[in-house]
């Protein structure tokens, strides 16, 4: 019995694989949708490693300013604890930046579809992606305040961040699976 079921799912399989090489239409669309993750793969790739970079920068300014200070053992301990605040900060943003970078990847990734399916993309798709443009909207001028927010209210700002930021991928992965519904 389970030998007539290996062979039915191996006949299926076949079948599937041969409807789909000899289909023109299905073969440019897997390709065009293997370009599409492609190119948000190299975009996430990049992003990595602009945020790399800057992470590197910070930590050299750190480097930099703490070398540099001068006056008494007091003033270049309080100099020390400023550059180490400023690169903590550059440091999250650059994280979150990152983050961004990764989400707008997607998005742009998922929106290619839509676009590439046009009346065939269900209402909910296109409803779902305009939700993330919002969302996002919000997380950027969140991450521009980022540089003038005050000492006291750092970790608050940092927790509203990172809350806004997780909303944006929940949303986006929501997003991604209205999408999924124009394959089926």
């Amino acid at each position: 019995m389970t030998t007539k079921r290996l062979f039915l799912a191996a006949a299926a399989l076949s079948i599937s694989a041969w409807a789909c090489a000899s289909d023109p239409n299905k073969q440019a669309e897997h390709a065009h949708d293997a370009e599409l993750k492609s190119e948000r793969k190299q975009t996430q790739s990049n992003a990595d490693e602009r945020s790399d970079t800057r992470v590197k920068a910070a930590e050299a300014q750190r480097e930099n300013t703490e070398a540099n200070a001068t006056g008494s053992s007091a003033a270049k301990d309080r100099t020390s604890a400023d550059a180490k605040l400023t690169e903590a900060r550059d440091v999250y943003r650059a994280k979150a930046t990152e983050r961004l970078e990764k989400i707008d990847a997607r998005t742009v990734e998922l929106k290619a579809l839509v676009d590439k399916a046009g009346g065939k993309a269900p209402t909910t798709s296109r409803d779902s992606l305009r939700t993330v443009d919002t969302q996002r909207s919000m997380v950027t001028r969140e991450l521009e305040q980022i540089p003038r927010v005050a000492n006291d209210n750092w970790q608050q700002a940092k927790t509203s961040l990172d809350g806004q930021l997780d909303s944006l991928e929940g949303l986006v992965k929501k997003a991604a699976t209205e999408v999924e519904k124009i394959k089926k």
